[in-house]
């Protein structure tokens, strides 16, 4: 294979197949993040081609040393590490992926990966484990666009509540310019009628300004 998998034992194709899925979801995922080849229609497609040419070249040429460091620590704990990044990552790289197809097209890659190490290991540990991870991922297929609605749903009300918030703060901030301004019609007023009426500015002002502070804690 392109990554360097041929004549190796089982437990070392997973890690270059997993290490492998989990750089280019990294990598595909920043391009889309910070938009580096712009809005052009077929930028989704460049993103994820380069991202898979540089996983490739990354994984396939890494030193076996390194490889071999990777596999010192053989465990549940450390096989579900390196399961669940790439899940992880994915899950972040679909949320900021528009287009449908290609959302599904990288959780299916996840999956036909996961599938395929799913037969040549043989811990029947590690082989659960993988069911559970093919599980997750497999739901994220089905339920795609359920998901993603959620996702944007719940990020749309985190942006709407900034915006409230910055609102309110700036509210504040124009209240408490109209509250010195009545105090100084109060220090100035000359008759009773206007320390009544500045009064109860002030007493209108302070009460605007607990309630906007409320909504802002």
């Amino acid at each position: 294979m392109l990554i360097g998998t041929e004549g190796l034992e089982p437990e070392m194709v997973f890690l270059r197949i997993i290490v492998f899925i989990l750089i280019s979801v990294i990598i595909v995922g920043t391009f889309d993040s910070i938009n580096i080849f712009g809005d052009a229609p077929n930028s989704k497609w460049t993103n994820l081609i380069i991202g898979i040419i540089i996983s490739t070249i990354g994984v396939r040429y890494l030193p076996e040393d390194m490889w071999t460091a990777l596999t010192a620590p053989s465990s549940a704990f450390v096989f579900a590490i390196m399961m669940g990044l790439p899940l992880v990552a994915l899950v972040f790289v679909i949320t900021k992926i528009r287009v449908e197809i290609i959302r599904k097209i990288i959780v299916a890659a996840y999956i036909i990966g996961v599938g395929w190490l799913f037969f040549l290991l043989e811990s029947e540990t590690y082989r659960t484990m993988s069911l559970i991870f093919l599980a997750v991922a497999l739901l994220l297929l089905l339920f795609d666009a359920q998901f993603i609605k959620y996702i944007r749903r719940e990020s749309s009300k985190t942006s709407m509540a900034k915006l409230e918030h910055r609102q309110a703060t700036l509210e504040i901030g124009e209240l408490r310019r109209e509250l010195k301004q009545a105090y100084k019609a109060l220090a100035s007023a000359e008759s009773s009628g206007d320390r009544t009426d500045a009064k109860e500015a002030i007493k209108e002002i302070k009460q605007k300004i607990k309630d906007l502070s409320l909504e802002t804690a």
